[in-house]
């Protein structure tokens, strides 16, 4: 073999671990990373704990970084002290969005809609609230049904190696006493 189709050869062979790099790596960029927490230890962490309706969704760009404000109309706010009115509604920000014919996604960060009913475990910033988390701070509503869908998230355990978010679905009931022991 001469010099040149050596060189050729080992310009392919790299090109060619690239491309499986690529293959292979892809679907771990597709996920965000946040580290694995209970519904107990979001109640205890939270400095809010809203539960309501979206009845907006308005997006905005920030510093060339595509935001969606949702106003969350509130039905009940578990962090709220006794005597002291809850808040009517709140806003909740999240990454992503579309604006003017322009889109971006984050992994990981749930996809909302007007109607959509929420529990929102949340830290305020800037006269709004950032679930925690990502989707892990939030717990869509059906009937009894709580169902927080971590799927697009890379979970960190305490002890060990990553985990894949899945989609968990708790009794609500039940999750309202986990708050009401935990957030107080």
């Amino acid at each position: 073999m001469t010099v040149r189709s050596l060189h050729s050869l080992a310009v392919a062979a790299g090109l060619l671990s690239f491309a499986l790099a690529t293959c292979c790596f892809q679907r771990d960029a597709a996920a965000s990373v946040v580290r694995l927490v209970s519904l107990a230890e979001l109640a205890r962490k939270a400095d809010v704990i809203v539960e309501g309706q979206v009845v907006a969704a308005r997006a905005v760009r920030l510093k060339g970084i595509i935001f969606t404000d949702y106003t969350l109309l509130v039905s009940r706010d578990h962090r709220r002290p006794r005597g002291v009115p809850a808040a009517r509604s709140v806003l909740l920000r999240l990454p992503g969005g579309v604006l003017g014919g322009v889109g971006m996604s984050v992994a990981g960060a749930p996809r909302l809609r007007v109607g959509q009913r929420l529990l929102v475990f949340g830290a305020r910033y800037h006269h709004r609230v950032v679930p925690l988390g990502l989707a892990a701070g939030l717990l869509q509503l059906a009937g009894n049904r709580a169902v927080r869908d971590l799927r697009g998230l890379q979970l960190l355990r305490r002890t060990g190696g990553p985990v894949q978010g899945t989609r968990q679905v708790h009794y609500l009931p039940a999750v309202r006493r986990l708050i009401a022991r935990r957030a107080r």
